[in-house]
């Protein structure tokens, strides 16, 4: 038995000599490897820190380490390097949330504009991330499992830390870091 139909599956393009392309044929190459990646890393990882990102508290500065985590899209957050920011400026108990974002780059002229609204379109997109204080937890409704959240499928943002701000300083919840750092590996950059 053979299910040829797609129904919701993957498509790739299938490239032959002399064949015409365009911007929409190297967009849907990207859109199935992508695809691809991002659901083996759901079905084999699910939503977790993979390796770094450590946690450090400085003279009323958050610091995190380079590392490596997965949303629960399958999507990477790679922080190259270290990264800080500011603690909460009230009390109470907060999640470190971390969301990966895509903003477009490199503005070229837009020879060929199916709009002819600006004449230039962005040539790059350019993954980051971004990092968050909550008070409540994203991940809060995701069964958790061998070191990693059951994924949803949706961007969303990933929980990497639990702390409470007080007055005195800011704490780090130890048992809710041993599970985000089970399975996880040191960054070796």
């Amino acid at each position: 038995m053979t299910a040829d139909q797609n129904q919701d599956g993957f498509t790739r393009p299938r490239y032959f000599t002399g064949q015409m392309l365009t911007a929409n044929d190297f967009q849907q190459e990207q859109e199935y490897h992508n695809g691809k990646r991002r659901l083996l890393n759901r079905c084999l990882f699910g939503a977790r820190v993979a390796c770094g990102l450590g946690i450090l508290f400085e003279k009323g500065t958050l610091i995190v380490n380079p590392g490596l985590a997965l949303d629960c899209a399958g999507n990477e957050i790679y922080l190259p390097g270290p990264f800080s920011g500011p603690l909460p400026d009230k009390d109470g108990l907060y999640f470190l949330q971390l969301h990966y974002t895509e903003t477009e780059s490199a503005p070229v002229p837009d020879l060929y504009s199916e709009t002819e609204a600006s004449g230039t379109a962005f040539s790059r997109i350019v993954e980051g991330f971004e990092l968050v204080w909550s008070a409540e937890d994203s991940m809060a409704d995701h069964p958790w499992a061998n070191g990693a959240w059951k994924t949803c499928g949706e961007t969303h943002p990933l929980t990497i830390a639990r702390v409470v701000v007080r007055s005195g300083g800011v704490e780090l919840d130890e048992k809710f870091a041993a599970r985000i750092n089970a399975g996880r590996t040191g960054w070796s950059g």
